[in-house]
């Protein structure tokens, strides 16, 4: 089993890949019992396809070029399974899988940070805990802080916080309810 993540699709009204269409891509290429996630580029599939293959096929038929990373379901629990924080609330964790080990700034994410929330950077993944408690962001799948009203991806003018690990990060965030279609 394979898992197929997608990074820039859907988002905001750009390169546009509806679930179904990406499913026949898949297929085509040869998988197997593809499965799809939500809108985000996620699937879980049978068979052997390279990355390459799949973004060539995107952009041949839809004119757009994602990053796509392929992870044998061994190596992707593996990613999960090292998350270091509790996963009671799959929406209150984010993993972004990475593609080559990052350059990373501590004490940029350090400044950046919410005081509620944490985070963990490793040569695979990083790893954030946003809060849980508060009121739910109307913008994203995090949660306001009762004591700075913000959410972990959003500044006071609801526009999109810098983090500093966000450009290095491969194409997901995964929560547990993805994690249910394997």
């Amino acid at each position: 089993m394979q898992i197929v993540l997608l990074r820039g699709i859907n988002v905001g009204g750009h390169n546009k890949l509806p679930m179904a269409d990406f499913k026949d891509i898949l297929t085509e290429l040869g998988a197997r019992d593809v499965q799809t996630y939500i809108q985000s580029g996620n699937a879980v599939m049978q068979g052997d396809i390279t990355a390459v293959a799949i973004s060539d096929v995107i952009e041949k038929s839809k004119g757009f070029r994602p990053q796509v990373m392929v992870l044998p379901l061994r190596i992707f629990t593996q990613i999960a399974n090292a998350c270091p924080f509790p996963t009671d609330d799959g929406k209150a964790l984010h993993i972004w899988f990475l593609l080559d080990k990052p350059d990373f700034d501590t004490a940029k994410a350090d400044a950046l940070a919410i005081p509620s929330e944490s985070y963990l950077v490793t040569d695979q993944a990083v790893y954030l805990q946003p809060p849980v408690t508060g009121t739910p962001c109307a913008s994203c799948w995090t949660w306001q802080t009762p004591d700075t009203g913000l959410c972990a991806a959003h500044d006071k003018n609801n526009r999109s916080r810098p983090l500093p690990f966000h450009p290095l990060c491969g194409p997901v965030s995964y929560t547990r309810s993805f994690a249910e279609l394997m």
